[in-house]
């Protein structure tokens, strides 16, 4: 049989040697059921399904890679978002006693949003001697020399 490629349609047409009776009675029954191929149409190679995968997997790959710096994001602004809660409350908590603070440094440990915070309260002086400056800075445990927030609120002598 002889494959030949027909120039009105585009297709293959399989035609028999002359000769062979059994082979142009086969031919003639097979071509009726079904039609003929076009001869482009084979499927994929190896290597191209190879390169495929291989652009899939590093589109994979990249996708993951965002993924997890989008979750890695989100985490650090709930713990800034946090942290930040706890100096304003702790800026707020100065105000509310009307305190004025010693000169120096102290320290403590807070909780917000059922995460665990470490905080360092700085007081020092300012030109005028009736305010303090107060500088509040709060620290993720596992990481005490980051500053994760920080305030800085001024407190002022009460008159009597």
């Amino acid at each position: 049989m002889l494959a030949q490629r027909d120039p009105g349609i585009g297709l293959a047409v399989v035609k028999p040697k002359e000769g062979h009776r059994a082979a142009e009675k086969s031919a003639t029954r097979l071509d009726s059921f079904r039609p003929a191929m076009p001869l482009r149409m084979r499927g994929f190679t190896l290597l191209e399904t190879l390169v495929a995968l291989a652009v899939i997997g590093i589109a994979m790959a990249a996708a993951m890679r965002s993924t997890r710096f989008a979750v890695d994001t989100v985490t650090d602004l709930k713990a800034r978002a946090a942290a930040g809660w706890v100096a304003q409350n702790l800026a707020a908590e100065l105000r509310a006693t009307r305190a004025f603070p010693e000169m120096g440094a102290t320290s403590g440990r807070a909780t917000q949003g059922r995460q665990e915070f470490l905080w360092r309260q700085e007081v020092g002086g300012t030109p005028n001697y009736s305010f303090r400056r107060v500088e509040i800075k709060v620290f993720l445990p596992e990481r005490p020399e980051r500053a994760v927030a920080r305030q800085i609120v001024y407190a002022a002598r009460q008159q009597n």
